[in-house]
């Protein structure tokens, strides 16, 4: 690891950080031109005349909520009544050539609160669009999405990823805004390339917790992959992103991968995948003087998957460079196909420049029966912060059971639990989050549904202790369009 002096030259963004020293920004831009050509006028004029009809959807509900502690202070501030009014709406059109998906929803929330008094505002909303075109020799897909949301009516433990902010018991608003852009072409060629250009923004306002602060990643990665036949593929890629926060350090963080990688299909069932390459991450804090922290070395991947009657079993080893020194995994997985379900496991570990080995793994369970049925997750990871940089261990348990109680009534009762550990000499105290809920869903008719039920959550802090919170919730709901 080395130090240099900081370049103080004028302020620039991630976009504009990422390509400065690239020696391929006009391949990247030029490239994707021209999966963007028009159709000609006659495969237009036949696509016109098979095309189908476009399919939409609305929904619309009403909801009343109550909960005794919505912030999961350690000493409640009173009793919180909100009146929820949801509204969505999408778009869906496919064909041979493409397929659009468009929705947009939000939630207008009026609020009887010990802090907040009454007050009404649009509080949740969200903006997503998925856009696929492909070809017999090139693909596009665009993804892109908009999500804000009220952090005392939001659930962390509803979301598949958790970061170390998701545990905060501030107030206040967060946007995510997300895009990707990747355009293939030569995929029946020996010789293809890809492109792929990635944007995370995380904003937050109105908070108080100094751990909430803005992020943005952007990231591009082009690939060349070469085709020997039907069995064997490599593929070089070149891999750079660039990382901002508006911490009080103002962390910057760029990432730079060359790998050239291999995968071999030895028969049917057994597949190997081979990289190999070199990394470099340079983390610079801006709020400090002469700071820049450089790690870099080779990294590489081993796995092999071989698929067996009644699922597939595989092992990888895995060796990479991050802004905490190098960091080493093995994991071994099996998954099984079950008469009335699916089981898979894994089991490995990780060891790092700053920390002991640690033990990682998952095991997921489901069973489906005719009138009901159960889920189990259990999953530990350990990885690099991307926001404080330290390792963090993470363990998640997720159960569900859902019966029919008549086919027109099911109910629902789900747990969740997740416990953040932080592993290092500037880690914080760990925290946990549960949450207990029972839903009761009868059809109405007519596109009309009723949910009613309660959820217990609670919240829990080596330092500050314990508190929880108690919520019942009524909704009234009705969905209904046309399918393409």
């Amino acid at each position: 690891m080395t130090r240099r002096s900081l370049n103080r030259s004028k302020p620039q963004t991630a976009w504009s950080a990422l390509f400065a020293p690239s020696p391929f920004v006009l391949p990247l831009f030029v490239l994707p031109l021209f999966a963007l050509t028009v159709t000609p006028a006659a495969q237009a004029q036949q696509v016109q005349n098979d095309a189908p009809l476009p399919g939409y959807s609305f929904e619309l509900g009403q909801s009343l909520r109550v909960s005794d502690n919505i912030r999961l202070n350690r000493n409640s501030l009173g009793t919180t009544t909100a009146a929820e009014t949801r509204a969505r709406a999408s778009y869906r059109f496919e064909d041979s050539l493409q397929n659009l998906e468009l929705e947009a929803g939000g939630v207008f929330r009026l609020v009887d609160d010990p802090v907040l008094d009454s007050d009404g505002d649009l509080s949740d909303a969200d903006l997503r669009l998925n856009y696929l075109r492909e070809s017999a020799n090139a693909r596009l897909a665009l993804q892109s999405s908009y999500a804000r949301r009220d952090l005392a009516f939001d659930n962390a433990l509803n979301n598949d990823g958790l970061t170390d902010q998701d545990f905060s018991t501030s107030s206040g608003n967060r946007d995510d805004i997300n895009t990707q852009f990747r355009f293939d072409t030569g995929l029946s060629d020996p010789l293809g390339l890809n492109v792929t250009l990635t944007q995370q923004e995380r904003r937050f306002s109105d908070t108080s917790d100094t751990a909430l602060f803005d992020t943005e990643t952007a990231s591009v990665r082009i690939g060349t992959v070469f085709r020997f036949g039907q069995t064997t593929e490599a593929e070089l890629s070149l891999f750079q992103s660039r990382f901002e926060a508006e911490n009080t350090a103002r962390t910057e963080r760029d990432t730079q991968r060359l790998v050239l990688g291999l995968t071999h299909a030895f028969s049917e069932i057994t597949t190997l995948q081979l990289d190999l390459g070199y990394s470099e991450v340079d983390e610079r804090f801006t709020a400090l003087p002469d700071n820049l922290d450089r790690n870099s070395g080779v990294i590489g991947t081993l796995a092999v998957t071989r698929e067996r009657r009644n699922g597939e079993v595989s092992a990888s080893l895995d060796t990479n460079v991050t802004q905490a020194g190098r960091r080493n995994t093995f994991e071994i997985a099996r998954r099984f196909v079950l008469p009335t379900g699916v089981l898979a496991f894994s089991l490995g570990a990780v060891d790092g420049t700053t920390t002991n080995p640690r033990a990682i793994g998952s095991a997921d369970y489901r069973l489906d029966w005719i009138r009901s049925s159960f889920r189990a997750q259990l999953r530990r990871t350990a990885a690099v912060s991307d926001t404080t940089s330290i390792v963090t261990e993470t363990t998640r348990l997720n159960l569900g059971y859902d019966y029919e109680l008549n086919p027109l009534t099911n109910l629902s009762l789900d747990l969740r639990h997740a416990t953040i550990h932080e592993i290092g000499l500037n880690a914080d105290p760990d925290r946990s989050r549960s949450s207990v809920d029972l839903t009761l869903t009868r059809d109405l008719g007519n596109d009309w549904d009723l949910v009613a039920g309660y959820e217990y959550r609670r919240s829990d802090r080596d330092d500050t202790g314990a508190a929880h919170s108690n919520t019942l919730f009524f909704t009234l709901n009705r969905e209904f369009g046309a399918q393409n």
